[in-house]
């Protein structure tokens, strides 16, 4: 019974895909909110971080180092999180099953505590402890996603770390994969179900190539959202953001799953 909960509650490739897009368009936001409202530090992108970390502490920059090394604690600790949570699966490559979906909710949690703690945000002149602890909720979140996207295991596709995924996405592009030999028979190239099994593999890597693009595009996206609410509104309207397409995400999978497991149960 727990075996066809589990299948049942797994969504579709289709619904996970454009999930995926959208848990990366909020990494996109929580980049730019951080990069232009929290004191110039990245959320997710933890390489460009570990320069910035490195360059403030040889400049003597005390209070851009204390926000690196705050990104760096929030994620390590959002992701440990989330990791003990999917540590007792046996299988770790089910999909987008419904414990994925729980652990995102514990993100939506910490993206309104983001929202909340953005309306009683201050600007201090040396030492921002308001910024300080939205970066730790916010990089929190980014720890948690990381761990979901990871478990759900969509070939290159890793939410929070774009440029992996625009990287996977050029290499895809370039090394065309035909997968002509698929079938070891000496008349295999010859075969009507040889070439249609080669043309769905052909299509399968233009699709995935090209779905790798349209997920930095919706990083792309949510960055350049976030970085238009910045200029022209407060930093409480924009946490509003990412806390929506959260809120988006996890009823769109509860709605899935719920829908998937009842049509399994009839």
């Amino acid at each position: 019974m727990s075996n066809f909960k589990e299948q049942s509650s797994v969504i579709s490739d289709r619904s996970r895909d454009i999930l995926f897009v959208v848990l990366t368009s909020i990494s996109g936001t929580l980049d730019a909110l951080g990069f232009f409202g929290l004191g110039g530090i990245f959320i997710s992108a933890l390489s460009g971080n570990t320069v910035v970390l490195a360059a403030s502490l040889i400049q003597g920059e005390s209070t851009t180092a204390i926000l690196g090394i705050s990104v760096f604690g929030g994620y390590l600790c959002g992701a440990s999180l989330a990791a003990f949570l999917f540590k007792r699966k046996a299988n770790n490559d089910k999909g987008w099953d419904i414990e994925v979906t729980y652990i995102l909710g514990i993100e939506l949690i910490v993206l309104l505590l983001l929202f909340t703690q953005s309306y009683f945000h201050r600007f201090d002149s040396y030492l921002n402890l308001d910024s300080i602890l939205m970066v730790i909720t916010a990089s929190f979140a980014m720890g948690i996603q990381f761990i979901c996207a990871r478990h759900v295991n969509r070939i290159g596709v890793i939410t929070t770390m774009i440029t992996g995924t625009l990287s996977n996405a050029i290499y895809r592009l370039i090394n065309k994969e035909e997968h002509s030999q698929s079938i070891p028979s000496k008349d295999a190239n010859k075969s009507s179900s040889s070439k249609e099994s080669n043309k769905s593999q052909t299509d399968g890597h233009k699709r995935t190539t090209f779905y790798l693009f349209i997920v930095w595009i919706g990083y792309f996206i949510g960055a350049a959202i976030m970085t238009l609410i910045l200029v022209n509104s407060t930093l409480f309207f924009a946490t509003s953001l990412p806390f929506a397409l959260m809120l988006f995400i996890f009823f769109y999978a509860v709605l899935r799953q719920k829908k998937n497991f009842q049509k399994l149960g009839n």
